[in-house]
């Protein structure tokens, strides 16, 4: 499986990339800091998924998974955020993506929501926020 990494703090993107290697069904093929990054890369049609961070510069992940999958809609996004007070259900599923894993529950969570995910199947934490208030 292709997958791009997009996140703005590089000791997260280390320790993302460290723990994924670990996995012989992934190969990360790029690493992007901001959404224009990730829509300007030469990989982005080549993805099967991509792990994006809601926070970041320039372009965020929520307006970035959006014109990513209007150009190359067979891609999977999983939302990957520390911000539970900022992600909502139904935004993020408005957006596209098919699931979301909050930072301090990455190591445990992101296997599941990576299987699920790429077999077809939603992946959201429960205590995620059903909408907008």
């Amino acid at each position: 499986m292709k997958v791009i990494l997009a996140d703005d703090n590089e000791k997260f993107l280390e320790g993302l990339r460290f723990y994924l290697r670990k996995s012989k069904d992934v190969e990360i093929i790029a690493e992007v800091r901001n959404g224009l990054e990730l829509l300007n890369n030469e990989n982005l049609s080549l993805a099967d998924l991509v792990l994006i961070d809601l926070e970041m510069p320039q372009m965020g992940g929520i307006e970035a998974t959006r014109k990513a999958l209007w150009l190359y809609p067979h891609i999977q996004f999983i939302a990957i955020t520390m911000y539970t007070d900022k992600a909502y259900l139904k935004t993020l599923v408005e957006a596209g993506f098919k699931g979301c894993v909050f930072k301090d529950e990455l190591y445990t969570d992101l296997p599941t929501a990576i299987y699920e995910v790429m077999h077809g199947k939603y992946h959201f934490p429960p205590d995620i926020l059903v909408q907008e208030e």
